[in-house]
């Protein structure tokens, strides 16, 4: 199969080269789900409460997003809303298919705090309260309390709360957003000289790291959420992709070594505070492109490189042993792998038909002495870039093609729901979004 080669590296954006040649691509494909039973939620709000109307609009669409629950809405009274309680007229919702009735209450005036907005969803079976949750909105706070209900309905109705309460950065340009996940609140974090690129999260402090181009090189910066900027590394060349352990005191590196190419190295906090100065460890040492360095929660690292094949492929590294083996096969170009812990497997992009899909890999079979079994999680139009693993591993945010207001083509925002199979498209505007970096933490509005 005639396969073209755009090799993709998170040090350069999309690059330059193009290379055409032959190569039999095989993989274990998994089929898109077709769907499967929802509970359905009849969401009712205070009537002629335009707040009210906008938390059930965010909490329905919070409840329908992991694909559990199909939700409709209605403005009722609270009077109205006791009678769908009477045995009766319960009775009646539940024969028709209404499984859980939840209503959105704004009650008094607001004060210091905002608005007063409570949330109670009952059982059409029995009548019993199955979720209730209050909370005070604010315009500066609106959507981040929002998705707060949403997350303790979702909590109290299936055991997780899901993405809810997350944050994702991205970069447009010379400037890095933070926002929620549903992309309906955006805070301007970083508008500084210098296009950013590859960002990453702190695992504990709620700290941004990223690099920016300058006219000497690309340097490693730091941002708190307050956008203060600090210098991490600033070497020749290139300074890039932290990638931190769970504790945050160490981290792996990509930094332009003395040959010209890209090496990834080890960051150790401690060793750094004992000589006074950055002090590194190279891991990688070849003549290769080494990027996309991944810390694995057993210390080790996943990393990709083109070093054996001259196109890249997703390698494991045992750092005490300090050896590394391929683990990606039967593709012509592997890149830009995520990591989640909890599952212990990783999420990458490989082209099948010219088009860039997700992948997922396996990291257990490594321990079993099993190749790693791969599949393809992907299969609709539209390159799939920069994945980014949420922790719970369900979900992944990724850049996709997508048609601004003007229709003019842009890179967007998109999450692919492990779930469901489900691809959906969240940004929207005449903005390229770019490296989307994931956190389950709610950072933007604090």
């Amino acid at each position: 199969m005639r396969v073209r080669i755009f090799f993709l590296s998170a040090a350069f954006g999309l690059v330059c080269a193009c290379v055409s040649h032959s190569e039999d691509v095989s993989y274990t494909a998994v089929a898109p789900g077709k769907g499967f039973s929802k509970t359905n939620v009849f969401v009712t709000f205070s009537e002629g409460s335009d707040v009210a109307s906008r938390v059930a609009d965010i909490l329905s669409f919070d409840l329908e997003f992991p694909g559990k629950f199909k939700t409709r809405r209605r403005a009722l009274d609270y009077d109205a809303y006791k009678k769908f309680l009477e045995k009766d007229n319960r009775k009646a919702l539940f024969k028709s298919g209404v499984d859980i009735a939840a209503f959105v209450e704004a009650s008094g005036k607001p004060g210091k705090k905002g608005q007063k907005v409570s949330v109670t969803a009952r059982s059409m079976a029995n009548g019993k309260t199955l979720a209730s949750t209050t909370q005070y909105f604010l315009p500066a706070n609106f959507v981040a309390n929002a998705h707060k209900v949403s997350a303790d309905a979702l909590k109290a109705l299936t055991g997780n709360s899901g993405v809810c309460t997350s944050t994702i950065a991205w970069s447009e340009g010379k400037d890095i957003f933070i926002g929620d996940y549903a992309c309906m609140q955006a805070v301007r974090l970083i508008e500084s000289p210098g296009k950013k690129f590859t960002l990453s999260w702190h695992q504990k402090e709620p700290k941004l790291f990223f690099s920016q181009e300058t006219e000497k090189n690309s340097r490693l910066m730091e941002a708190n959420l307050k956008g203060k900027e600090r210098i991490c590394f600033s070497y020749p060349g290139l300074n890039m992709q932290f990638s931190p352990s769970d504790d945050g005191k160490k981290a792996f590196v990509c930094l332009t070594a003395d040959k010209g190419n890209t090496e990834l190295f080890l960051f150790d906090e401690k060793v750094c505070k004992k000589v006074g100065q950055p002090a590194f460890k190279q891991l990688t040492k070849n003549s290769g492109t080494n990027v996309s360095p991944c810390y694995l929660s057993d210390g080790n690292m996943v990393f990709c490189s083109d070093y054996e094949y001259k196109r890249p492929q997703i390698y494991f590294m045992d750092i005490k042993r300090n050896k590394s083996c391929r683990i990606t096969f039967n593709q012509p170009y592997c890149a830009s792998p995520t990591y989640c812990a909890k599952t212990n497997k990783i999420v990458y992009v490989s082209p099948v038909e010219k088009v860039f899909q997700l992948f997922s890999l396996d990291l257990d079979d490594l321990k079993k002495g099993k190749a790693p079994t791969t599949k393809q999680l992907t299969f609709s139009k539209g390159d799939k870039l920069s994945p980014s693993l949420h922790e719970s591993g369900e979900f992944v945010s990724f850049v996709t093609g997508g048609r601004d207001d003007g229709g003019e083509l842009k890179s967007q925002l998109a999450i692919y729901n492990l779930l469901n199979n489900q691809v959906k498209i969240m940004s929207k505007g005449r903005s390229d979004r770019r490296y989307p970096a994931w956190t389950e933490r709610q950072l933007y509005a604090l």
